[in-house]
């Protein structure tokens, strides 16, 4: 329990931060996560520059899946869903009318506002296709989430200047996350 409501209270704070403001979903950032001793590498997409969907996508690797693009006028549809590649990790912010019942009813449970605009979905995406996020992916998730307002709160920087921003988040039972997240993905 106190994992989830460290996530949904990171979760806030992204929403409060509003990346997508100032990030276009165009823009992959290179992201190292540390949880439990093991690193795993994220490209993270922050979505809602266009106003279609609001949120965070994490794709596992140092590279964008083959084919997944961001909308636009000029650009093909993302892939749906079911088609995101294993190992993706989703926070989607919706209208309330647009989240699901059982999802907003567990983000008010661990303290979501219920007067809030957007209310969260949290999607991982393994073998089987797309399903509610599971334990252990719920603590990546809150660390790429401060990792992206880590990098936010440091305001526009040139690309060529940018050194990787870097930081820990307390998890639940006092374990720490870590991360290192930059504009520029590691050299393959």
């Amino acid at each position: 329990m106190e994992d989830w409501s460290l996530l949904f209270g990171q979760s806030l704070a992204y929403l409060s931060a509003e990346p997508w403001t100032r990030w276009s979903d165009e823009v992959p950032l290179g992201l190292e996560l540390t949880v439990d001793g093991a690193v795993t590498n994220y490209v993270a997409i922050v979505m809602g520059n266009a106003g279609v969907q609001r949120g965070l996508a994490l794709y596992p690797g140092m590279a964008l899946p083959a084919g997944l693009r961001s909308p636009g006028p000029e650009l093909e549809p993302e892939p749906a869903l079911e088609a995101t590649p294993s190992g993706t990790l989703l926070l989607l912010l919706d209208p309330p009318g647009e989240t699901q019942v059982e999802f907003a009813d567990k983000a008010l449970r661990y303290g979501w506002p219920p007067e809030a605009a957007y209310l969260p979905t949290f999607i991982g995406v393994g073998p089987d296709g797309p399903s509610e996020l599971a334990g252990a992916d719920a603590q990546l998730v809150q660390v790429g989430l401060a990792a992206v307002i880590a990098l936010d709160s440091r305001g526009p920087v040139l690309v060529e200047a940018t050194k990787a921003t870097t930081g820990q988040v307390a998890l639940a039972e006092g374990a720490q996350g870590h991360f290192a997240i930059s504009q520029r993905l590691p050299a393959r």
